[in-house]
């Protein structure tokens, strides 16, 4: 109801004061002395969501946040007191349902015939769209200047990360190459230089798999494998390296089914990679203690994989920003080398696999990273068969041809076979390669892909053609979107990726000898 009468006749002006107080497009309310709503038109009640006679109840009040009420309460007082003639503001209100909204509020004192205040006139306007878009846009020039401050230090640091393992492949390079060098020293500048180039490769590969995740680009390839098998590989690498770097550091490995082998499906490759970072990471930012990985299984039977550390810990501020491209925790003494993308691509391949991550940590005491994997772990039977050596593979007889432009690769990869007596043919490009399968009969081909004359896709194609039955292994060092299926789909029988590890080059080429080709 709208209780007030102004005066006891209406003028023509009135009339049509009325008419503008009803139909306006902004909410209007006419409050008194004791805050209660006397008088309102449409767009009022419209706005807080109410019904008009839900307001027969309500006082001024009851429209603003409990946090503001004290201030509302002044600025009356100040109207009705006569300190101001007008308040404008921008203002935070409560409609009906408890939903922030924010006005444009103008207020006025109405006076009655003898001059003084009776009633508050108040207008609103709603503003919250153009509020909500104000705060956003701040939001993100803040977010923008921050990415643009972290982008800058990264691209240094990128710099500097690049050019450290460079200098010093190409400094010790120079020093074996002096006459003056003894044999010894050679095989320990050729440690540093192998070192410095898996830093380096280690490098391109967060850059390219960062630019893929963000783009959307990186697939995933999915298949059962043994989690036991992956931790121990992982557990082998790093503790070399820690035995190297990191002597008062101890390297532990937890797995709840103890012997038996747990199989997970997933990728194998992206779970490698996770564990990779995460374990460089703990290994960057502990010095003392001890570093454990591993994984339990919940109630789900799903595994929750974790990297424990004793090392810095991360400042609560940081933990929000951990995950984030380019964020680097560093402490008042140490300034730890890094790119800071490492654990953003962490995070994201944990996404990717559908899974979750979350870390626990107290400064200077340790941190614990959590990763979820929505995929039920299977256990079997242990296999106790050793991992065979370069010296267990006999392929004599055996004729391989190798296909690869680049004289350097060839020459690796004939000394990485040396010991299993096969046969190494070189040819520098794919027409080459199909000529020479059609001439003779080889027991397998490596295919380098991009090759000049013609590419190993279309040589493998040509050669299936002529010589379907001869297995061919795709070797490239390109790393992108699909390349595998690209490879398979054109004949290859199998794929490995550059730089190539010989371990598991024997182990694909002798699974293809021992089915006889």
């Amino acid at each position: 109801k709208n209780k007030l009468n102004l005066t006891n006749g209406i003028s023509e002006n009135e009339r049509i004061f009325e008419s503008m107080f009803k139909e306006a497009g902004i909410g209007i309310a006419i409050i008194d002395k004791n805050l209660k709503i006397k008088k309102y038109n449409r767009s009022f009640y419209e706005l807080f969501g109410y019904k008009p006679e839900e307001l027969d109840d309500k006082t001024y009040l009851d429209m603003i946040p409990e946090a503001k009420r004290e201030n509302a309460k002044k600025v009356i007082k100040a109207l009705f007191n006569s300190e101001i003639n007008k308040y404008v503001a921008e203002a935070v209100y409560l409609t009906k349902n408890q939903k922030e909204i924010w006005l444009k509020l103008i207020a006025t004192v109405i006076h009655d015939q003898d001059g003084n205040p009776e009633f508050i006139l108040g207008m609103g306007e709603d503003i919250t769209e153009r509020v909500i878009s104000k705060i956003k846009l701040e939001k993100a020039k803040e977010k923008a200047e921050e990415s643009d401050k972290l982008k800058t230090a990264f691209l240094t640091n990128m710099s500097h990360e690049i050019r450290t393992p460079m200098n010093a492949i190409i400094g010790f390079s120079e020093l074996i190459a002096e006459p003056s060098t003894d044999q010894a020293t050679r095989k320990e500048f050729a440690e540093q230089i192998y070192e410095s180039s898996n830093m380096l490769l280690k490098l391109i590969d967060d850059i390219i798999d960062m630019s893929q995740l963000d783009s959307g680009n990186l697939k995933l390839s999915k298949q059962q494998f043994n989690i036991s098998s992956v931790l121990g590989e992982l557990y082998s690498n790093f503790e070399l390296e820690m035995h190297k770097h990191k002597e008062n550091v101890e390297l532990l490995i937890h797995n709840p089914f103890g012997d038996s082998i747990a199989y997970i499906e997933s990728d194998e490759l992206r779970l490698n990679q996770i564990f990779s970072h995460l374990l460089s990471n703990a290994i960057k930012y502990t010095h003392q203690g001890f570093i454990e990985f591993g994984f339990d299984i919940d109630q789900y039977d799903e595994p929750i994989f974790y990297v424990r550390d004793t090392g810095i810990g991360i400042p609560e501020e940081k933990k929000a920003s951990i995950f984030n491209h380019f964020t680097k925790i560093e402490d008042r003494t140490n300034l730890y080398r890094g790119t800071g993308i490492g654990l953003s691509i962490t995070k994201k391949l944990v996404d990717l696999l559908g899974g979750k991550m979350w870390v626990e940590s107290n400064l200077g005491i340790g941190s614990i990273f959590y990763f979820s994997l929505p995929n039920k772990v299977t256990l079997f039977q242990i296999d106790h068969k050793s991992p065979k050596k370069v010296s267990d593979y006999n392929w004599d007889g055996r004729t391989i041809l190798v296909a690869e432009d680049e004289r350097s690769n060839f020459e690796v990869l004939k000394a990485s076979l040396a010991r299993t007596y096969a046969d190494l043919e070189w040819v520098e490009n794919g027409k080459d390669a199909v000529q020479k399968c059609i001439e003779k009969n080889y027991d397998l081909v490596l295919m380098d892909i991009k090759m000049p004359v013609l590419d190993g896709i279309d040589a493998t194609k040509q050669i299936k053609k002529v010589k379907p039955a001869i297995p061919i292994i795709a070797q490239t060092a390109f790393v992108l979107k699909n390349e595998r299926n690209l490879c398979i789909d054109a004949g290859c029988d199998e794929y490995i990726p550059k730089p190539i590890k010989t371990h598991v080059l024997l182990e694909m080429i002798d699974i293809f000898f021992a089915n006889g080709n």
